[in-house]
């Protein structure tokens, strides 16, 4: 017999932690990539930041992708963003931001309300904080900057696109064991690509937002408690035994 599989909607590198803990349960990782990164050239981005540097005291991340494509869409801009402290928004972002050389002094507990509010004693009342970021984003850690009296300074330096339909796909020869869904987003691009194909293999969401959008696509999904890999590994092992 096979291995048993799980198909999760991410890219391998996003996998990673996921897989390292399945894999020693004998249970592999399929990634079905539904978007790649692309590089943003924000040229009124830019010029916004090289407006602010004067009053910018911090850059902050709120996504592990920016560090690495702020190098790459900018890199003159990047040295110069290097010499402020930095700020992430949880560790594995802080990880990436060291990794580009970044000076992390202040790592948020998650979400960007949360960093704002970290930040809150380090700065001054019209203070600018340079966010690179993507182009799809939230918009809480402006919205929470602007309520401590600072400003964001968004500078957009990579996008995700959807991958095309079109594209081949290749899976093992059985059905997985369960299929993890992880956006809204991923929802509709999953059924896109797979159609009803596994429709009698369970669905596991990382949220309610992500649940909701699959049964609105008729697609049951029981909830994992929290987005975490701990919380998503017995969630496939209370659904799949």
């Amino acid at each position: 017999m096979s291995r048993r599989w799980v198909l999760a909607t991410r890219g391998a590198e996003e996998l990673e932690a996921l897989a390292a803990v399945l894999e020693k349960r004998g249970v592999d990782v399929v990634p079905l990539a539904l978007t790649r990164e692309v590089p943003v050239d924000d040229a009124a981005g830019r010029a916004r930041v090289e407006a602010a540097l004067g009053a910018a005291e911090l850059v902050a991340f709120t996504s592990k992708r920016a560090p690495r494509a702020l190098r790459q869409a900018a890199p003159d801009l990047a040295a110069t963003l290097a010499t402020l402290p930095a700020a992430a928004v949880g560790a594995a972002t802080a990880d990436a931001a060291r990794r580009e050389g970044f000076d992390v002094q202040i790592v948020g507990g998650g979400g960007g309300a949360a960093l704002a509010a970290a930040l809150a004693p380090r700065l001054r009342p019209g203070a600018a904080v340079v966010h690179p970021c993507g182009r799809e984003r939230r918009g809480e850690f402006g919205d929470a900057l602007a309520e401590i009296g600072a400003r964001e300074v968004a500078l957009v330096v990579y996008a995700m696109e959807e991958i095309p339909a079109t594209e081949p796909l290749s899976f093992p020869g059985e059905s997985p064991s369960a299929v993890v869904l992880t956006s809204p987003r991923a929802v509709r691009a999953y059924l896109a690509r797979c159609g009803a194909r596994w429709a009698g293999v369970p669905h596991i969401a990382i949220g309610a937002t992500t649940a909701a959008a699959a049964a609105a696509a008729g697609v049951r999904a029981v909830v994992s408690p929290q987005p975490t890999t701990e919380s998503i590994v017995e969630e496939l092992w209370q659904t799949c035994s």
